[in-house]
């Protein structure tokens, strides 16, 4: 077990609107208890509603939502039954003999050890479920569309080699399907292959959703979660995560930096280049599988779980937690990462 982190007071100057907002969550729930001295730790307690706690939950459940899968059409069903062979397929890797699954493993919600990727140094490799619930996608947040996203990722493949061989290569192997699926739009010019490649793995990824027992219990079952899952529930709201891990896929919407309460000191745990990484912003990441996405960090520094939430909840929060609290969030966590559908695996 990690030993918790302590936090230190900053002056008053540093995070006021942060602070008000992490105090004016507890203080509806009790009287925040903090240190008055510089230098001494803060301590924000967790304060269990006064009112049956039963109805306070069923209250925050209203405000999120299950993952669930698209109603499919014919239509549908063929555009993503498309865009998963060729999420498979070697051939979208440009010529280097690898398909989606290279970077990014079925057997572990997509996600894959860290990779050098530009300037940008070492970047954990992201999870690919529940995408359809995201509403930003990159490692920063720029893009708004998961199907441009994803053409843009294909044409990235071929960096350092042919992107024509590349483009002739996926014609030949899906240009009659990909046009005759994605038709262009009247008055518009014709999509370039490998848009129409972006709009078939979109098609196939947005079907691929993790269900899990805390979708049981946000449609109604009390019984979904244990007692400590419940408890870690409670944190969640809080403490204020939920405040950036929202939504069905508790994140993948909003982009924040990391380090909002407390910035990453030098030597931080954050893989290379720590300091300017941590001022920079980036998308919140899903918490729907994380328990099947170690490493974390969008760099991949820190490769178990309960580490991940204490060091969050120090640097974004900046409260300390008890490993009591910190084990019942790492506990709901689990609880709200579902297993990948059968349309997840290789055909």
């Amino acid at each position: 077990m990690s030993k918790p982190l302590r936090l230190r007071a900053q002056p008053a100057t540093r995070s006021l609107a942060l602070a008000a907002l992490v105090l004016a969550g507890c203080s509806r729930h009790g009287t925040a208890e903090t240190s008055g001295r510089e230098g001494e730790p803060v301590v924000i307690p967790l304060r269990v509603p006064s009112r049956d706690a039963d109805l306070v939950r069923r209250d925050r459940a209203k405000g999120l939502a299950p993952v669930e899968a698209p109603a499919l059409d014919e239509l549908a069903m063929n555009r993503a039954a498309l865009g998963r062979r060729m999420f498979f397929d070697v051939q979208l890797g440009g010529g280097a003999g690898l398909s989606c699954t290279g970077c990014h493993p079925t057997n572990h919600a997509g996600a894959g050890a860290p990779v050098l990727y530009g300037a940008e140094g070492r970047l954990d490799v992201p999870t690919l479920v529940n995408l359809r619930h995201y509403a930003r996608f990159g490692s920063e947040g720029a893009t708004a569309s998961l199907r441009g996203f994803l053409a843009a990722h294909v044409s990235a493949l071929s960096s350092g080699r042919d992107p024509v061989a590349r483009d002739v290569a996926i014609d030949a192997a899906y240009g009659g399907a990909l046009r005759g699926l994605f038709p262009t739009p009247e008055g518009e010019g014709a999509s370039s292959i490998v848009g129409l490649a972006g709009k078939a793995l979109g098609a196939y990824l947005e079907t691929v959703v993790t269900p899990s027992r805390f979708d049981a219990f946000l449609r109604g079952d009390a019984q979904a979660l244990s007692p400590q899952e419940l408890e870690g529930f409670d944190a969640f709201f809080v403490r204020g995560c939920v405040s950036c891990h929202d939504g069905p896929a508790l994140g993948g919407r909003v982009v924040a930096t990391l380090g909002l309460a407390l910035a990453w000191p030098g030597d931080a745990p954050l893989g290379e280049h720590a300091e300017w990484k941590a001022r920079r912003a980036r998308r919140v990441s899903s918490l729907r599988a994380v328990a099947e996405s170690a490493p974390y960090f969008h760099e991949g520094a820190i490769g178990d779980l309960p580490t991940a939430v204490q060091l969050m909840a120090t640097h974004q929060l900046g409260v300390t937690v008890p490993d009591r609290e910190r084990d019942a969030l790492v506990a709901f966590l689990r609880a709200a990462s579902g297993p990948a559908p059968a349309n997840f695996r290789g055909p």
